[in-house]
């Protein structure tokens, strides 16, 4: 399969399938006589795995870990379970900081709603003012 292949069927850039490959997220691939790569028939599948998992916020590390244990035949639900069950305590967490960042830019806004556009900016001179 040629990498025009690869990006047609998946809808990533050459770039990326040559990040991944870099990445060693996909299968190095062979060369034709013509020079041209041919890379693995399961390529397609293994670049949609790594989008998807970066969809849901796993690193490329993280999902190289996911890779390997597929490759060792060592991915069963419990390790699985136990490293998306910790991402999603990270994500509660990351969820939480920016509920608090909204909560606060919410406080912000209606601070300067209630001035005229002339005013002084009291988020910015209460801040800097130190009042």
């Amino acid at each position: 399969m040629l990498i025009g292949e690869v990006i047609e069927q998946c809808g990533v850039t050459r770039d990326t399938i040559r990040h991944y490959e870099a990445q060693g997220l996909i299968d190095a691939p062979e060369r034709r006589d013509n020079n041209y790569k041919e890379y693995p028939l399961d390529t397609v599948n293994r670049v949609k795995f790594v989008r998807d998992m970066q969809g849901v916020g796993f690193t490329l590390r993280q999902t190289r870990e996911f890779l390997a244990m597929y490759d060792n035949r060592a991915a069963t639900c419990g390790n699985t379970a136990s490293r998306i069950q910790a991402h999603m305590a990270d994500l509660d967490e990351k969820i939480e900081q920016l509920v608090g960042m909204r909560e606060k830019m919410e406080s912000m806004f209606q601070a300067c709603t209630g001035n005229a556009d002339g005013d002084p900016c009291s988020p910015i001179t209460n801040i800097l003012d130190g009042t």
